[in-house]
């Protein structure tokens, strides 16, 4: 906790303390002297909660956004929250929902198994079912061996794996309050350049969809039909 207070911004500390005075005054306070405040009553103020869910949505909104921490001290973990828990726990129960290609990606994540991301159909060496069972056993089991209170990378980035798939599907940026993972923000926006051009696909002419089949099977790997049928998948 106290590693966590320290890394936060002026700002950050700032909104923290906000909640736990449960005012809407400004601090002029010096930094030390916020933070003396932040570390001083969150505990116990944290205790004192009797599930009020807004006020932890609050406090869990600002400790997991990396603009609340100082440049210099941003490190690539997320703290785990109640609201995150339960985040994670829907998002496994719908894993049924997700398509054998993304599974399998995420399944990569969790062993820290890297690959080159490939348009065409990943196989796989078990059925769905099983592949299913094995994510989410993985992800509990992990889950069960958190310390410090903060999210092993390797899940942060299955699940924000799974996050993406459902942007992509449900065609929305704003699909979770929750990000897993904090990407910098060059990654950020390369990922919503390319769920941006997915969208787009349904909309282009069949011979500007020609044109991106050297770019998407320059081997080529594919028969014309059976790039047609892959290329719908992220319809």
């Amino acid at each position: 906790m106290h590693s966590t207070i320290n890394k936060l911004s002026n700002g950050a500390l700032q909104s923290v303390a906000k909640i736990i005075s449960r005012t809407k005054c400004s601090f002029n306070k010096t930094r030390p002297l916020l933070r003396e405040i932040v570390t001083y009553h969150l505990p116990c103020y944290l205790a004192k909660l009797d599930h009020e869910d807004v006020i932890m949505s609050e406090l869990s909104e600002i400790l997991i956004n990396p603009g609340s921490y100082q440049s210099d001290s941003l490190s690539l973990v997320t703290p785990v929250s109640p609201l995150l828990l339960s985040s994670i726990n829907q998002a496994l129960d719908r894993l049924d929902g997700i398509p054998d290609q993304a599974l399998v990606a995420v399944n990569r994540k969790l062993i820290g198994k890297t690959s080159m991301p490939k348009f065409w159909h990943v196989p796989r060496s078990s059925s769905r079912g099983h592949l299913i069972e094995i994510v989410r056993k993985r992800c509990k089991m992990i889950i069960a061996r958190i310390e410090e209170g903060y999210m092993p990378k390797r899940l942060a980035k299955a699940m924000s794996m799974v996050n993406l798939y459902w942007k992509q599907k449900l065609r929305s940026m704003d699909i979770s309050q929750l990000e897993y993972f904090p990407f910098s923000k060059e990654t950020a926006s390369l990922q919503n350049d390319v769920l941006n051009a997915l969208w787009l696909l349904p909309k282009l002419q069949h011979d500007d969809l020609k044109l991106l089949r050297p770019i998407l099977d320059p081997d080529p790997k594919f028969r014309k039909m059976q790039f047609r049928v892959s290329l719908r998948k992220y319809f």
